[in-house]
């Protein structure tokens, strides 16, 4: 983000009474080329043979399924682990669906850096005492 980028949007942020931003992407972004790669980390990690691709697969699968169902636009993280450990067809060895689980947010948590400019775009907001609002369509909590 270049200097003029963020100058002008100090200046919309000086004129809003509200600024939002987006978590994941925006405020904070993964060091990965792709938010998949969480997954062939996760799969290097484990040993799990196919593990990205069949998480990656389950998690379309569950997502269809909870939009056909419950009219929702995103499966949750937990939904996506129930619908692995019901539908996968992986061999786990030593771990348990629920450390799968939590080494995943190990991972995420491990690729995640803060976004500098956008970072610093947020914090100005707060210093002007804006009201400032976070969002995120991602399943993570």
């Amino acid at each position: 983000m270049e200097n003029a980028n963020i100058a002008q949007i100090k200046k919309s942020i000086e004129a809003a009474q509200v600024v939002s931003f987006d978590v994941f992407d925006t405020l904070i972004v993964r060091i990965t080329a792709r938010p998949e790669d969480v997954f062939e980390l996760m799969e290097h990690i484990t040993g799990i043979k196919n593990f990205a691709s069949e998480r990656e697969n389950l998690q379309m699968q569950c997502s269809i399924m909870v939009e056909n169902t419950r009219k929702e636009p995103h499966a949750t993280f937990d939904d996506i682990y129930k619908f692995m450990e019901e539908k996968s067809s992986l061999d786990t060895g030593r771990y348990t669906w629920e450390e799968l689980k939590e080494l995943e947010l190990e991972v995420e948590k491990a690729v995640l850096v803060q976004n500098k400019p956008v970072y610093e775009l947020f914090s100005y907001a707060r210093s002007l005492g804006k009201r400032v609002i976070l969002t995120s369509d991602m399943y993570l909590g």
